[in-house]
């Protein structure tokens, strides 16, 4: 079976503290098997983020609405908060379906390397899901810059 699709997005930033995305996924021909033909599941993702510079540079908040061809319309939201340069806390809540909505929340912890490892950062990230069918999730990442 031979496969393939695209994925679009495009990023705005009018200012330092706003953002607004759009995303559009699995865009390509039909999955075919042996047996059948479908569609891509194609999905529309628009988004915006907005930091107050009152609070400085610490504090997020994002919503993005997903506009599946066959499904529902899914709705996400979230906060993020650095209380310093090494620790975050979030909490966010989702709307997948009409039968499927709930909470997150969740922590991050982040870190510079030192020496000739300076230009490495590091962060781990943890957030618990009610809202998954196997409830309640527990999600770790970790993500290296340089």
């Amino acid at each position: 079976m031979k496969q393939w699709l695209l994925i679009f997005g495009w990023l705005f930033s009018p200012k330092d503290n706003l953002s607004f995305g759009i995303n559009l996924q699995n865009i390509g021909p039909k999955l075919k098997t042996e047996d059948a033909s479908n569609d891509l599941p194609l999905n529309l993702k628009l988004g915006f983020c907005f930091k107050p510079t009152i609070l400085g540079d610490n504090i997020k908040a994002a919503i993005d609405v997903d506009v599946p061809r066959d499904n529902e319309v899914g709705v996400h939201s979230g906060v993020e908060y650095w209380a310093n340069d090494a620790v975050a806390i979030r909490v966010g809540f989702e709307r997948a379906s009409s039968n499927r909505c709930g909470y997150s929340v969740g922590m991050g912890f982040r870190s510079s390397g030192e020496g000739i490892l300076k230009s490495i950062n590091t962060q781990i990230d943890y957030a618990m899901l009610s809202y998954t069918n196997f409830d309640p999730t527990h999600r770790v990442s970790m993500i290296t810059r340089f």
